[in-house]
């Protein structure tokens, strides 16, 4: 066999060209393989979420392997690569990158293999159970250990969400996750390792009426399931919307002494005080008064009360001629303010006193009167004359004079007619709240309070506008609700009451006062002690007894999970403590495993998130049991 030698090229002659080499898909210097990236190692990178959904989905279709094979591989690289390549050309798919891969989503395929409850039926992960599975390792530590409370929450949070990622190829907001996490796990905490300044307590303005809804519904039912709460709730959340269709809410102050002064027209001082034919005598020159203003604006009843008012006190401390003079001066120096002739002398009158002055200028020049000056001053005078005639009243009785003005307005012109019934019922309930919680406030301090809170909503509901049929628009308040209402009760142990008020006053004082018993109260009873003692005391709100009880129920929730609360028990701990009370002291349920079902069904119902272990709730009734022999034994 001849040796084949190779050619002889002289150095004239051209080189023979090279064959052209065929040219790699993507450039080397761009193509890396994806076990050298880091979005290969962060489980919400979209190259993460790519594989693990990719690879989920032929597990599942192959009959759920078990372990890796070569077989495996090849499949899963003639199904991925085509794809892969459009989405990520600058990476390499390798057989280590994709093992590495099936073997975590088949790890957590298997975890959740073994529980029914961590699938929901349509194949998804079963994010709430995977939350209360995971407190469950939190809910004997009680926030011992050396990370703060708050980072086991992120923790977890990183936890379920990159198995979240894994499993369903979503990517979730951290943030929002451990918020969530977080929200339950400081209730299963100790009250000596809670932190105040934690940067999931963060809240917005909406928050505060969740919060106060909630606590108003659960104070009617404290059996009530958390989705029927969430719902209740956003009821009411959805009715602040009304507000923002009010393009002044200064037009509704005639509503708001309307509503005010039928509840308190009854018990004013001036039924004990005044004769009733006095009474009827200045009720009836104040319905004529206000005859004329049935189908007046919300400034003229203002106006009409300010003039009554004003001329009732005048007539009291003034002669005729002196008030005339008074009035002249006073209407002389308004009307030149509107010219160029200003008045050196002032007459020393109050501020109220220049308003109504100039209301009643503005009246008559809308009638187009050609001496404003006495026009105004014969209306009013002849209106002071009327009012020498009426009964003399003292200082105490005029203070009720205003209540009984906008009573006979109420029966005359009924402003509150004008009013829608949804609005009406927001409004009642935000004047008995603000009642019950300053019961001594003035009358006129207390309609400004409540205009206030109404503008308040107004403002929120303008921003935020919780009222739309959109579900779209409604989702984020609905998450708010939602969240909220996962906690129940437990809420009550975060709150801010004024601890001075009148209410919280008495259930300090009856508790202290009949050195009760957490283990042998009754809680309907303490309650209605506290009521009978606030409507001795304020009678007034005998009309709004309903809404005191609530309102009482509240602030003994709260001082039952703050004030009785000891350092080394969590709030879920009082949560259990209150039931079991109730159960053995009202229902008379004697047999402890029995308890032990009922408590089980009741967090289930309304705290859903919550872990309920049997042996931990059984270790807590134990130790109940044990201190009510000892407390019986003494």
């Amino acid at each position: 066999m001849s040796r084949k030698t190779l050619p002889d090229f002289s150095p004239e002659d051209p080189l023979p060209r090279a064959r052209a080499a065929k040219k790699p898909p993507f450039p080397n210097k761009f193509v890396c393989p994806i076990d050298e990236t880091e979005d290969f190692y962060d489980p919400f990178s979209d190259l993460s979420l790519f594989l693990a959904g990719k690879i989920k989905s032929e597990i599942l279709k192959e009959n759920n392997p078990k372990q890796w094979s070569k077989k495996i591989q090849e499949l899963l690289l003639k199904q991925i690569l085509p794809e892969f390549n459009v989405k990520f050309p600058s990476y390499r798919l390798g057989a280590t990158a994709l093992k590495k891969t099936w073997e975590k989503v088949r790890l957590y395929l298997d975890s959740v293999d073994e529980r029914k409850e961590a699938l929901t039926p349509e194949g998804s992960l079963n994010v709430p159970f995977m939350i209360r599975e995971n407190l469950k390792e939190l809910l004997y530590k009680k926030g011992k250990g050396n990370l703060f409370p708050y980072h086991q929450a992120y923790q977890l949070a990183v936890k379920i969400s990159e198995c979240i990622a894994t499993l369903d190829g979503t990517r979730t907001d951290l943030e929002e996750m451990a918020s969530t996490i977080w929200s339950l796990q400081k209730h299963i905490i100790t009250k000596d390792k809670h932190q105040d300044n934690c940067p999931y307590d963060k809240h917005a303005a909406i928050d505060t009426f969740i919060v106060r809804y909630q606590i108003e519904e659960l104070a009617k039912n404290s059996l009530i399931s958390q989705k029927e709460l969430a719902s209740r709730v956003q009821k009411k959340i959805t009715r602040l919307g009304g507000l923002s269709r009010l393009r002044r809410l200064d037009d509704l102050i005639p509503s708001l002494w309307s509503i005010y002064a039928e509840k308190a027209y009854p018990y004013l001082c001036v039924h004990k005080t005044l004769a009733k034919e006095k009474l009827v005598s200045i009720e009836e020159f104040i319905k004529n008064e206000s005859a004329s203003f049935i189908q007046g604006e919300a400034s003229d009843l203002i106006h009409l009360v300010r003039r009554i008012l004003l001329l009732y006190k005048l007539a009291a401390k003034m002669s005729k001629p002196m008030a005339e003079k008074q009035l002249e001066a006073a209407i002389s120096y308004v009307l030149s303010l509107s010219s160029d002739r200003i008045h050196t002398e002032v007459p020393v009158l109050r501020q109220e006193v220049y308003a109504f002055i100039q209301y009643e200028i503005q009246l008559v020049k809308k009638q187009r009167e050609e001496e404003p000056l006495e026009k105004v001053l014969h209306t009013l005078i002849q209106t002071f004359e009327c009012f020498k005639s009426l009964p003399q009243i003292s200082d105490q009785e005029y203070k009720d004079l205003e209540i009984i003005i906008w009573n006979q307005i109420h029966l005359v012109c009924n402003p509150i007619a004008k009013v829608p019934y949804y609005l009406r019922e927001l409004i009642e309930e935000e004047m008995t709240s603000v009642q019950i919680e300053h019961p001594d406030l003035l009358a006129q301090d207390l309609i400004h309070k409540v205009l206030g809170n109404l503008k308040h909503m107004q403002t929120l509901s303008v921003h935020d506008n919780p009222l739309s049929s959109e579900d779209r628009q409604m989702e984020p308040f609905a998450q708010k609700i939602s969240l909220w209402s996962l906690q129940g009760d437990l809420i009550c142990s975060s709150l801010y009451f004024d601890n001075t008020s009148a209410i919280s006053k008495i259930i300090k004082k009856l508790w202290k006062g009949q050195n009760l018993s957490e283990l042998h109260i009754c809680h309907s009873d303490f309650v209605q002690k506290v009521l009978q003692k606030m409507l001795m005391d304020y009678p007034q709100f005998l009309s709004s007894k309903q809404a005191l009880l609530e309102r009482i129920t509240i602030l003994y929730k709260h001082f039952w999970y703050t004030d009785l609360r000891s350092n080394q028990e969590s709030a879920f701990d009082r949560f259990i403590k209150w039931h079991y009370v109730e159960l053995t002291n009202e229902k008379q349920m004697q047999f402890h495993e029995m308890i032990i079902e009922h408590l089980d069904d009741l967090c289930k119902n309304s705290l859903p998130l919550i872990p309920f272990q049997r042996d931990y709730v059984r270790a807590q009734t134990e130790i109940f049991q044990t201190v009510e022999e000892n407390l019986s034994g003494i």
